[in-house]
């Protein structure tokens, strides 16, 4: 939330003594690792350096640094401002574009596919300013992808950026190559969405299971697996481990408990986690490669793919706990949830109206692999995005409720089977 304050305001914690100055730096500190930089000055820092992607900084000073990244740079850019230039204004012979989308997100990030349903959906018409203003900002988002490589939230957009990218080949034919695209488009989309809602309350903005509490039951088999093939999204999923093991290292030493033994324990078991999540995303980004090169697998990597939700899950429950009361496991919240990620701020006489992104229920995804010659169907699961335009915020337990209601992205229905699974799963 935005503090808008008065110049009394700043006069008088400008003056406050050293101590607790630095004391309100320390409490900043621990927030700032894990989302984007400002584009506004902190009060006690003037001289923060504000984002290169940021065209219009903000000279206001703030008490804290409302995260303001490279898709708040977007979902801000291509959307109309009175108060910008006109070659920037987005707007067209309906009047004024009010609120993005998460295909601009996309666009601009790398995905070839995004682009071209923007423009078959009659956007880039509709808004002629928008396909300009999408170039310049790939300019400027691409010069400012490696700028924070120590930022788990820039590094998490840049982990899209490569699922994205055109110089990821999905596998297969035509046909193959449509339906890989659209999966990734979505899942893209649905990781940001939870990314958002992570970071709702620090972020500015611009004026297995069923889709209900606790695990899939899953049954299991010795099949043979598969894994996505795309080696260079692992690597970039791995970066984000590292960064987060650096920044345990660091802060993790003031962690209290109830010794400096156990605060030194728990810190090395974080990281002995961190490194083990880290380990594993490395290994399928070694399957990824073999699997693009045409060779077979190891009996040992077929047993990891088979396992891979065993241990993921448990290492996800292990690092949930760290915010729970005494480090308690904890039931984890359903998959569903949503964020608000714009607004229109009504200036042109109609009412306020949100856009909110938000992730559905997970939904099967079934493939058509080589096995040894020959061709198996393969099954995993795959997030699923939708996005809506609302006069209202919503708490994830209304967005469950109404997610039945919600449908889903026009480019992503032709490829969903009408056909409902059972939940939880039964064995055929």
């Amino acid at each position: 939330m935005d503090l808008a304050l008065t110049e009394d305001d700043v006069a008088q914690l400008k003056a406050l003594p050293a101590p607790a100055i630095q004391n309100a730096r320390d409490w900043i500190s621990v927030y700032t690792p894990f989302i984007a930089p400002s584009k506004r000055p902190l009060l006690w820092e003037p001289t923060t350096a504000i984002p290169k992607y940021v065209r219009h900084p903000d000279t206001n000073e703030q008490v804290f640094p409302l995260s303001w990244g490279m898709d708040n740079e977007i979902l801000f850019s291509t959307v109309y401002h009175s108060t910008l230039p006109v070659e920037e204004q987005i707007t067209g012979p309906q009047g004024p574009r009010l609120l993005p989308s998460g295909l601009d997100l996309a666009s601009v990030l790398g995905s070839q596919l995004a682009e071209t349903i923007l423009t078959r959906s009659g956007e880039f018409q509709k808004y002629p300013p928008l396909k300009v203003q999408i170039a310049h900002l790939k300019k400027r988002v691409d010069n400012s992808l490696q700028e924070y490589p120590d930022n788990i939230y820039q590094q998490w957009l840049t982990g899209l950026a490569v699922q994205w990218s055109s110089s990821i080949n999905a596998p297969g034919n035509v046909i193959d190559k449509k339906i890989w695209s659209a999966k990734r488009l979505q899942t893209g989309l649905a990781s940001w969405a939870t990314l958002r809602h992570a970071t709702l309350l620090v972020n500015e903005r611009m004026v297995a299971e069923c889709g209900e509490g606790g695990f899939e039951f899953i049954v299991l088999r010795p099949p043979r697996g598969y894994v996505e093939p795309d080696p260079k999204t692992f690597e970039a999923i791995a970066k984000m481990f590292d960064a987060t093991i650096k920044l345990v290292k660091t802060h993790g030493k003031h962690w209290k408990g109830n010794s400096p033994d156990d605060a030194l324990a728990l810190q090395e078991g974080i990281i002995r986690r961190l490194g083990e999540s880290r380990d594993r995303v490395l290994a399928f980004r070694t399957m990824a490669q073999k699997e693009i090169d045409g060779q077979p697998l190891t009996n040992q990597e077929y047993e990891d793919i088979r396992y891979v939700a065993r241990s993921a899950e448990h290492n996800f429950l292990i690092f949930k706990s760290l915010a729970q009361k005494d480090f308690a496991l904890s039931t984890p919240d359903p998959i569903p949830k949503v964020a608000d990620v714009a607004a229109s701020d009504g200036a042109t006489g109609g009412s306020i109206e949100f856009l909110l992104a938000g992730v559905g229920s997970p939904m099967e995804w079934d493939q058509i692999v080589p096995f040894f010659g020959r061709k198996q169907i393969v099954k995993g699961v795959t997030y699923s995005y939708h996005e809506m335009i609302s006069s209202a915020v919503l708490a994830d337990s209304e967005w469950r409720s109404r997610l039945k209601t919600i449908p889903r992205p026009e480019w992503i229905k032709e490829f969903i089977s009408a056909d409902a699974l059972s939940c939880p799963a039964k064995a055929p």
